[in-house]
């Protein structure tokens, strides 16, 4: 009985077993406790949020409030400092603005810009009023 139990437990170990999943960077989660909010009433490229050296911008998420019934768009953008985000790369398609709010927001960060790039927001249309609210962190390094 004892060679059949030690057969058992050496069969057990030696049995193949799943392999564990490899994981790419960090496993920590980015929770946002910040907010940034700014007012636009132009057809414009504005700055949302400044970068600072040395820290990424981690963005959970937004909240669009409008006043126009439609015809105006609204794009978030990330940039290098100078003009309102110089050499932009664009982070949200255009996002049809209307009387209704626009609520993209999560509790942990979803999306990170370069260390030091500022965050914008692009507004196009006839008629354009919408404050955007930016929900993001900057942890330092």
């Amino acid at each position: 009985m004892k060679k059949l139990c030690a057969a058992l437990v050496l069969l057990l170990l030696l049995w193949p077993s799943a392999a564990f999943a490899q994981y790419i960077g960090t496993l920590n989660q980015i929770q946002c406790n910040k907010t940034a909010s700014i007012a636009a009433t132009t057809a414009a490229t504005t700055s949302v949020l400044t970068g600072v050296a040395g820290q990424a911008t981690h963005i959970c998420g937004y909240l669009i409030t409008s006043s126009v019934a439609s015809g105006s768009t609204l794009q978030l953008e990330y940039g290098t400092q100078g003009g309102p985000c110089s050499t932009p790369t664009i982070l949200s398609g255009a996002l049809n603005l209307s009387t209704n709010a626009i609520v993209n927001r999560g509790q942990f960060a979803y999306v990170s810009v370069p260390t030091g790039a500022q965050v914008c927001i692009v507004t196009a249309g006839a008629s354009v009023g919408a404050t955007f609210d930016l929900y993001y962190a900057q942890p330092t390094p």
